[in-house]
């Protein structure tokens, strides 16, 4: 059994080992809400509580701008995220500009055997 085959294996086995701890994490957690869930049957103002709490915890209720002004009012902020990530991920468009296939007929291109060696595997020489 050569080098590259040991790594090939050990990859495999590192997938399938965090494959099944995610699995294991998942089974965890269903079983966890399970037995809040019979938990809020006999502590039901707590379960409330408890879940008003993490809501209030996951919203956005002060956003601080880059000039340092502060946003306190919610369609505000809304707009405000929004026109951020619109920018960071660009404008929606009809058109998608694409490549025109006649552009890669036009120069050098790679062999067959060039075409094999860059999708080649890999092995990080000792």
């Amino acid at each position: 059994m050569g080098v590259a085959d040991t790594v090939q294996r050990i990859k495999r086995e590192l997938i399938h080992m965090q494959t099944n701890m995610r699995i294991e994490e998942s089974i965890y957690k269903k079983k966890s809400k399970v037995q809040w869930l019979k938990l809020e049957d006999a502590n039901t103002a707590y379960f409330f509580v408890s879940m008003n709490n993490r809501k209030a915890h996951n919203q956005i209720t002060i956003l601080t701008k880059e000039d340092i002004t502060i946003i306190r009012r919610m369609n505000k902020i809304k707009q405000k995220v929004v026109g951020f990530y619109q920018k960071l991920l660009g404008q929606n468009t009809r058109h998608m500009p694409a490549a025109q296939p006649e552009v890669f007929k036009v120069g050098s291109r790679l062999n067959k055997m060039q075409q094999l060696k860059l999708i080649q595997t890999f092995i990080e020489d000792d």
